[in-house]
């Protein structure tokens, strides 16, 4: 029996650790900030039993990654998940009504609400699971004040749109809370269904032009379906409003069973959600663990005259038996003491104004008591704001527990920023061997900035909270309760590569380091030729992997920086802020936010866009800065409700900060309309951006898919390219996806991307002038990593390095499969498709695949 703590992270800019508790074959989570899921992939977590995730704090740092990780969960059969958290948590998931959708999976709802402090009557609620007790304890800082409903909707923070937005997100009102309420309760029921037999009904993504991602190792039978028709006609009439063909469509699906209760989920997915405003809560966590039963005594049970046999087992779990004479025999008669479970509490103090009313909560008082022992706690995880641990007064309540509790504290400043990715961070050291200037190393600090040494009255027991580690809950043969259980693997540090066995193994290998040579010396050969319009223009491939991240690769985003003018975001998925803190550092990342000028978000997939919301976060401490420039977001005109409804949540920036256009408006070679509000914003962009044109073309991929072109007025062109062909004749730089392997064309057209051969081909029919064509036969082409920088004047160095990059990651593929293996499912599933793969063939291109 396995009871123990995970942590996942430490406290960094992006936010708090996912800290998972886990007991037998049940896990809890609390918090899931951005990067959540790929640390699990990068430890080989095994995720796929995750069914309750509390959450501290209704913002994004706490709960970015939580979308990801559920689609996750989702498609790889996990049938129910439990959310609990404060205020705006169902409001939150309603929000994500256009990009989330699955009908294989329920979602519950639980708040903690807690309105004001002046409420002299405390919280009381108590969660009781299977395998975890849970009181909560919600504390407001001081001097708080309850917003209203109009501070949400003011113009302060509501992003700026233009003026043919089809619906204004004023919120729908409601006479009642319970009303509003339940009508969040009710878009969710229609988000996640998982009624009848168990079967996912036909049409997913509903209003939403999201395809259900399938997980490579996820459960078919239990895993939605594509989007169909169905979704895509509902979406129609969403747009149109009286498109009766699209609604003939609907019916007809109906008819044969393809849509599930469209007509009450269009309707309902058409209203704005009702008014909320952000709150300030903060919740901690008190947790006890199942009781440990004791040892059954069978030679006791015996001597009671208890028969070897059934009887037997039910004492053992806790019943009574009736003997034949009328003798009853309880349990506790043959079996020794139970053990109370061990108990840990979760605390969240966001900043020193929320001292004051955590450490005089009444729901830690008898835990705090040195008298009964069953109630100390084994450890106490401590996630701190800046300067809460200068506070006398929280150091002094740290003390009043017993001072046989283990205290960990997880704070910015007290936690070593070691690398989190360190299968990343070995890649990119060999990568570098190539070209350092191109291929960065990540950012890392391994000593804390602060360390614990400078305070002299802590509680005996206290450490810094490292990734990675583990902490015991229970004693059992192999394991003892003695404080965390780090990582035995060094961290990274390029300054003793000895210490670490991947890469003092790389750097021992001769092969590997005579064809690195032979690349850097053909790359000198490289003649880069003069100077030419966007020749310093910088590409940085922030995010380079699909719907799903991995140890090597984050998801979608590109950064464009333009020299003198500002820079491009093309896509953000979860983690580009931390892909950004990694490559620029703690020092120089908030100047390149400040120097993004635009955000372009390429479709509605969560993989694209989970990140936008973090940018925005990080963007908002320069809105009275002097030379502050607005950050302008060119996406789907759905994104724009996503926005304005996640605003009620947490304030993403004001007027000044965030001014959003339609792609819609300006997609096939239209134009906003002369005069309106729409057209001023986009010269005002090109302007700032020194571009003479920014085309956007509807490409086919899922519903409101776009692509773009950016044409400068030095000449250059750039075009990013999901099978955007015809916009990118004459392109100087041509960024094409290319999901899947050549021998997966099939797979690609029902999923409507891109194979290696096919990107190539798009390449080739492009003629470029400056940068050398892309030809698969003189193996020219140029393959991305995350956090690769380059200027377009340096690209004809890339293809130097292929033969070296194909030899140094060669083994790394089935590493890549074995982590993925173990994050999500089983062994039995695994061994179901391992079987089923070796069945399917993609042969052929008309083959019909479900996904």
């Amino acid at each position: 029996m396995a009871t123990y703590l995970r942590f996942l992270g430490h406290t960094t800019s992006e936010g708090p650790p996912a800290i998972l508790f886990h007991h037998n074959n049940d896990q809890y989570m609390f918090n899931c900030p951005e990067g959540t899921q790929r640390l699990a992939v990068e430890d080989k977590i095994r995720i796929s039993k995750l069914d309750n995730i509390f959450f501290t704090r209704m913002e994004w740092e706490c709960t970015g990654g939580m979308p990801g990780m559920l689609l996750t969960l989702a498609d790889s059969g996990l049938r129910h998940i439990n959310l609990h958290g404060g205020k705006n948590l169902t409001h939150f998931m309603a929000s994500t009504r256009f990009f989330m959708y699955r009908t294989s999976t329920t979602v519950h709802v639980n708040e903690f609400i807690k309105e004001s402090p002046d409420n002299i009557a405390s919280l009381s609620y108590e969660l009781m699971h299977k395998s975890l007790k849970v009181t909560p304890v919600v504390v407001l800082p001081t001097r708080h004040r309850s917003p209203t409903a109009q501070d949400s909707s003011s113009s302060d923070y509501a992003p700026s749109d233009d003026p043919y937005t089809p619906s204004k997100s004023t919120g729908t009102l409601y006479s009642t809370e319970a009303e509003a309420r339940a009508h969040r309760r009710q878009v969710i029921s229609y988000m996640f269904s998982d009624e009848g037999n168990g079967k996912p009904p036909g049409g997913t993504g509903v209003n939403a032009p999201c395809t259900p991602r399938q997980h490579p190792l996820g459960n078919r039978e239990k895993s939605p379906r594509p989007a169909t028709e169905a979704a895509e006609a509902i979406v129609d009439i969403y747009k149109k409003g009286d498109n009766n063909k699209a609604q003939a469509k609907v019916t007809s699906l109906k008819q044969h069973g393809n849509v599930y209760q469209a007509s009450p989920m269009m309707e309902l997915y058409q209203k704005n959600l009702p008014k909320t405003t952000p709150s300030k809560s903060a919740i901690s966590y008190i947790c006890q663990a199942p009781d440990i039963p004791g040892k059954f005594l069978p030679d006791k049970a015996m001597s009671l005259g208890v028969p070897k046999g059934a009887l037997f087992g039910k004492l053992q779990r806790g019943g009574s038996v009736t003997l034949e004479d009328g003798t009853v025999v309880t349990h506790t008669q043959v079996c020794e003491k139970t053990t109370p479970g061990s108990i840990f509490i979760v605390v969240d103090c966001p900043n020193v104004g929320y001292i004051d009313e955590l450490i005089s909560s009444p729901q830690f008082n008898d835990y705090q008591s040195l008298s009964n022992t069953q109630k100390i706690p084994k450890v106490i995880i401590h996630l701190l704001g800046d300067n809460v641990l200068d506070s006398p007064n929280y150091r002094k309540w740290m003390n009043s527990f017993s001072p046989d509790t283990e205290h960990v504290i997880s704070s910015e400043d007290l936690c070593a920023q070691s690398t989190l990715y360190r299968s990343h961070a070995i890649s990119q050291y060999k990568l570098s061997k190539l070209n350092p200037d191109i291929f960065k190393i990540p950012e890392y600090n391994n000593t804390p900035s602060v360390a614990l040494s400078k305070y002299d009255d802590l509680p005996p027991k206290v450490s810094p909270l490292m990734n990675k580690a583990t902490f015991n809950l229970q004693e059992t043969r192999r394991s003892k309760i003695d404080g965390q259980t780090l990582d035995p693997t060094p961290a990274f540090d390029t300054n003793r590569p000895f210490d670490d066995p991947k890469m003092k193994e790389f750097d021992n290998n001769k092969e590997c380091q005579k064809a690195i040579n032979k690349a850097k010396a053909a790359a000198d050969q490289v003649k880069l030729g003069g100077a030419f319009p966007g020749d310093d223009v910088q590409v940085i491939t922030l995010g380079t992997g699909s719907s799903l991240p991995s140890k090597y690769r984050n998801v979608s985003a590109t950064l464009i920086k333009i020299p003198k003018f500002g820079s491009i975001m093309l896509d953000a998925g979860e983690g580009t802020y931390g892909q950004m803190l990694r490559y620029f550092g703690r020092d120089q990342v908030d100047t390149e936010l400040k120097n993004l000028r635009c955000i372009f978000l390429s479709h509605l997939h969560a993989d694209h866009h989970l990140g936008i919301f973090q940018l925005l976060l990080k963007r908002k401490k320069f809105k009275y800065h002097p030379n502050a420039l607005p950050l302008y977001i060119i996406a789907p005109q759905e994104y724009m409700r996503v926005m304005k409804e996640y605003n009620g949540v947490e304030h993403l920036g004001g007027l000044s900060q965030v001014v959003f256009i339609g792609a819609s408006f300006m997609a096939n070679g239209r134009r906003p309309m002369p005069k309106s509000k729409a057209e001023t914003n986009l010269n005002r962009l090109e302007q700032l951006l020194g571009l003479s044109r920014i085309d956007v073309v509807d490409v086919d991929h899922c519903k409101y898919a776009y692509g773009v072109s950016f044409v400068h007025k030095t000449g250059w062109k750039l075009v990013p390219c999901d099978r955007l062909i015809e916009a990118g004749k004459h392109a100087t730089l041509l960024i094409h996806e290319a999901t899947l392997e050549d021998d997966m064309k099939a797979e690609a057209i029902i999923k409507k991307h891109s194979t290696t051969a096919e990107a190539v081909e798009v390449g080739e029919n492009q003629r470029y002038a400056k940068v050398p064509a892309l030809s698969e036969s003189q193996a020219n082409v140029c393959i991305s990593f995350d956090m690769m920088g380059v200027s377009i004047k340096q690209i004809p160095l890339l293809p130097k390095y292929n033969p070296a990059m194909q030899l140094m990651f060669k083994d790394d593929e089935n590493d890549e499969k074995e982590a993925v293996d173990a994050t999500t499912t089983d062994k039995r599933a695994r061994k179901a498709e391992q079987k089923e793969k070796k069945k399917r063939k993609l042969d052929n291109a008309d083959e019909q695949m479900t996904v």
